[in-house]
């Protein structure tokens, strides 16, 4: 963003307190948006900061040397094809539910790490790491050796233990996936 107003966008994209408190359990005081402004020099304006991207980004010097495409009613034609077939689509918009009934999440110390899973019987059927951090191990592998068990703490210790995850720590997610496996 530009120049926004960061209380009310702080206030549109956050997530009930109550629930917050109950899933992190410590406030965290960063925030998802900041505004360019404040890094750009001083005399920058919101018009400036656009040429200057333009320019960049098409590799002028002036925005007169930019090419400008002027739509076809062919490409418009095609354009509302492919959002009827493709992208106004659920599948395309939510993703595609591969069966999937549960999804909780949880910080680490790499970064926000959730899962979606469903256990049916007593046994872990589907389940799905969703990291939002570069992970040094095989969660793939953790995945596997849970799906089709009975996830006790000791068969979620190994599962942990055979991904050689190094940048997640052992105890945090082995109680993280017995919490909520075993719910």
């Amino acid at each position: 963003m530009y120049d926004l107003n960061l209380d009310n966008a702080h206030h549109s994209l956050t997530e009930d307190e109550s629930e917050k408190a109950k899933r992190l359990g410590v406030a965290s005081r960063r925030s998802p948006v900041i505004n360019l402004k404040e890094f750009l020099p001083e005399s920058m304006s919101i018009d400036d900061l656009r040429e200057y991207l333009l320019k960049e980004i098409f590799e002028v010097d002036n925005l007169d040397d930019i090419e400008v495409y002027h739509m076809t009613d062919k490409d418009w034609q095609i354009i509302d094809q492919r959002m009827l077939e493709t992208y106004g689509t659920d599948e395309w918009n939510y993703g595609r539910n591969p069966g999937y009934y549960h999804y909780v999440a949880q910080d680490f110390t790499a970064g926000r790490l959730g899962i979606n899973y469903t256990v049916r019987d007593g046994q872990v059927v589907h389940l799905k790491f969703n990291p939002s951090f570069e992970v040094d191990g095989d969660l793939k592998q953790v995945e596997t050796t849970l799906i089709g068990k009975s996830p006790t703490l000791d068969i979620i210790e190994r599962a942990i233990k055979n991904g050689k995850l190094r940048n997640i720590d052992f105890s945090q997610l082995t109680n993280f996936l017995n919490q909520f496996l075993n719910d």
